[in-house]
């Protein structure tokens, strides 16, 4: 009986840690951690998921997404345009609605360039996309500017894209609604050879050296090594038919054009978000581990949500570390850097349930935007 107790004990510690309501033991100290604090919400009260999100002219511009009109369970997903921008003014944030995409569209790729935020490719509930644009906001600051873009050669969705040297790099993703579908493509767009956007070519590069797959992350991150792209995580179905949950990372260097196989994160993070702080460090927030990958349709609203997990890597030292949970995991959304602070804007908190909120993370204790509810 004592035998079976401490096994009930131990798969219960482990559910309560990989959830977050407990801590990951580290070795790291509380200067490695980071708070965490909320912008207002998102004006779409539900919430989206595959966001357009990215950050120009000083304000952060979510766009697109889909989400679950409620009753979340009994409706169809739907499939959204609309244009918010939030706008810092004195100790105020402000959001508006700044335009329209050129169409309904999610699960794109989206990176802040110099003139804007990049969308690549992405879906609806028909088809999967090539066609790649630029957002923009206008120089008075009051309306949304779309410049069309060479299209990627292929249709894309799911996919992960970061940029490095003003070169955007794509990699993987689904060419359609199938997971099998998932490719090892890498795609690259050296935004340095011309100042025409027409003018630009999209470059096919030699397929990363592991599995295919789809919901996985690609941080950029200014190193030693002049530069590396980490591709982390993600999903794929195997020739069985088996959806797997990959815990993989794999290091590219584009000046040798070499890929290196790294230490395994401690878990799957697929649909995770992740940027880089500093040179050598990454920061990876949550995604979606797999556990409850097969039951969201059983459990509905008593589905606990996705772990609420902080790693930290060293990129030189190839070292993945637990630095503290999470308030909220939200997943396919897309993390950046903007006011000097990590910002997660809206996205899925569980299956078919989207959030308005819009994270801040800070490496400090909270100063401003108030404690979290």
């Amino acid at each position: 009986m004592n035998k079976i107790l401490k096994k009930q004990t131990a798969v219960i510690f482990v559910f309560l840690v990989v959830y977050g309501m407990l801590p990951v033991n580290s070795n790291e100290n509380d200067q490695n951690k980071i708070s965490w604090a909320e912008l207002p919400p998102l004006p779409n009260e539900l919430g989206v998921a595959g966001p357009f999100v990215g950050v120009h002219r000083e304000r952060l511009i979510v766009a697109g997404g889909a989400n679950f009109p409620e009753p979340v369970w009994e409706n169809q997903k739907q499939w959204l345009d609309d244009v918010y921008a939030l706008k810092r003014e004195g100790s105020e944030y402000n959001w508006s609605t700044i335009g329209k995409l050129p169409r309904r569209i999610a699960y794109g790729c989206s990176i802040s360039v110099e003139d804007g935020v990049l969308c690549i490719g992405g879906c609806d509930a028909s088809a999967h996309f090539s066609e790649v644009f630029l957002m923009r906001i206008s120089t008075d600051g009051d309306r949304l500017e779309t410049i069309p873009y060479p299209s990627l050669p292929v249709k894309s969705a799911y996919g992960a894209a970061a940029i490095l040297d003003n070169v955007v790099y794509v990699m993987g993703g689904q060419v359609n609604s199938k997971l099998e579908s998932a490719t090892q493509s890498v795609w690259s767009l050296d935004l340095k050879q011309s100042d025409r956007p027409e003018d630009l070519q999209w470059k096919q590069l030699r397929d990363f050296p592991a599995a295919n797959r789809a919901f996985h992350l690609l941080v950029a991150s200014e190193d030693s090594q002049g530069g590396s792209m980490f591709l982390v995580s993600g999903r794929r179905k195997s020739s069985a038919g088996e959806v797997e949950f990959l815990r993989d990372v794999w290091r590219y260097t584009p000046r040798s054009e070499q890929w290196t196989r790294r230490s395994d994160m401690p878990a799957c993070c697929m649909a995770g978000t992740g940027l880089a702080l500093g040179n050598d460090e990454l920061l990876i927030v949550g995604g979606a581990d797999g556990s409850l990958f097969d039951q969201a349709d059983v459990l509905k609203d008593q589905h606990p949500g996705f772990p609420k997990q902080l790693y930290s890597y060293d990129c030189e030292g190839d070292r993945w570390t637990g630095i503290g949970g999470l308030p909220a995991n939200h997943v396919t959304t897309v993390a950046v850097q903007w006011q000097d602070s990590i910002v997660i804007p809206t996205g899925e908190i569980r299956p078919r349930v989207r959030t308005p909120a819009v994270l801040r993370g800070f490496r400090t204790p909270v100063k401003e935007a108030g404690a979290l509810r």
